[in-house]
């Protein structure tokens, strides 16, 4: 890599390349805008080591894992990008943080709990409104057909 400034144009192309394939990319994209202000400000020069991404990944002193595997993944497949253009780039090894995002359990409420859930909708305000209604019918759909909020 000859000039750091570059950095903020390569990280420019991979977060519209990952966008042309329909990724959202906007805490990537911020992570990423932040490694290359890190890169320019630290004076680096030469290709990107895996320590030096390391060093970044874990520049948050008091962020939780799963925050510093996100910052980590982000890096790495943005290295294995540059990689292409820049071979001397390292692509920092999958184990290197040491750590291992475990996807906490989902709590399965009980028929009670959702009957209470649904009785405790009609005290929503204002209560000749839809709201009401409409969180009930929500958490409804929701318990009956298994579906996450998100989908």
């Amino acid at each position: 890599m000859k000039k750091c400034e570059n950095m903020i144009k390569w990280v420019e192309k991979y977060v519209a390349q990952r966008r042309n394939l329909g990724y959202r990319f906007q805490t990537e994209e911020e992570h990423l805008l932040h490694f290359a202000k890190h890169v320019s400000d630290s004076g680096h020069r030469g290709p990107l080591t895996s320590d030096f991404m390391l060093q970044w990944v874990r520049l948050p002193r008091q962020a939780a894992p799963s925050y510093l595997i996100r910052r980590f993944a982000t890096i790495r497949s943005f290295a294995k990008y540059l990689s292409i253009y820049e071979p001397r780039t390292e692509i920092p090894d999958r184990s290197m943080l040491g750590l291992v995002y475990h996807r906490p359990e989902p709590y399965i409420y009980s028929t009670q709990e959702i009957a209470d859930l649904l009785r405790a909708c009609g005290n929503l305000t204002p209560h000749q409104g839809l709201r009401p209604q409409t969180y009930r019918t929500i958490f409804a759909l929701l318990a009956v057909t298994g579906l996450r909020i998100s989908e």
